[in-house]
């Protein structure tokens, strides 16, 4: 374990002074917020490894994204949100978010926990990606991911395999050119929903490339 500090940059860091990072996790930021267009309900939202250039990207929902939004631009609904208001019960019962912690990927969604402390205990409990940032920025707490996996994904959403996988990930991009634009979005809905990031991100690729062929014509 060692020390270390970064203060909250331009509100999109998740930060603290003086927090512990586990050796072989990478402390990430949000670097962008993507809106896919009106007819997707799909989010890009890039993170960012704190003081390097190493980021990936993942799909949320427009409501994980409006909350998130709306914490970094310090804006104020006339209705509470759903992270504001379980942020406001967890500080009502001295409860708080300690750390959250990106650790595996399973069938393409990432494996994302989240630690709740209180003077006397902690507990670890899994939750949404999305959620779980959107709860860290709520407590202005750090978000680490395992380096290993920062740089899979990062590989990966780059073109470069790092095993025979990429060649099953062409065999699907392929297969996308096959379905109508209504069904892309319907699938692309289905993947936010479910938070499957890398099917995700092969329909986004696949409608940003229709949309660029359109707008040749």
């Amino acid at each position: 374990m060692k020390e270390y500090l970064c203060m909250f940059e331009q509100n999109r860091t998740f930060a603290c002074q003086c927090v512990r990072i586990m050796e072989g996790f990478v402390q990430l930021k949000i670097a962008c917020l993507a809106y896919l267009g009106k007819e997707s309900r799909g989010v890009v939202l890039t993170l960012q490894e704190v003081g390097g250039e190493r980021k990936f990207s993942i799909v949320i929902g427009r409501d994980e994204a409006t909350s998130i939004e709306a914490f970094i631009r310090q804006i104020d609904l006339p209705v509470s949100l759903t992270h504001d208001m379980m942020c406001k019960v967890m500080r009502n019962f001295d409860l708080r978010v300690h750390d959250v912690i990106i650790q595996g990927m399973k069938d393409g969604v990432f494996q994302t926990t989240m630690e709740v402390v209180n003077e006397n205990s902690s507990v670890r409990v899994s939750a949404r990606l999305s959620d779980a940032i959107a709860m860290a920025l709520r407590f202005n707490r750090p978000v680490y991911i395992e380096e290993t996996l920062l740089e899979r994904v990062r590989r990966q959403q780059a073109g470069v395999s790092l095993s025979a996988k990429k060649n099953e990930d062409v065999d699907k991009q392929m297969d996308l050119g096959a379905y109508s634009v209504e069904q892309l979005n319907a699938f692309l809905k289905s993947c936010v929903k479910h938070e499957d990031y890398e099917r995700a991100i092969l329909v986004r690729d696949e409608l940003n490339r229709r949309n660029s062929l359109q707008s040749e014509n």
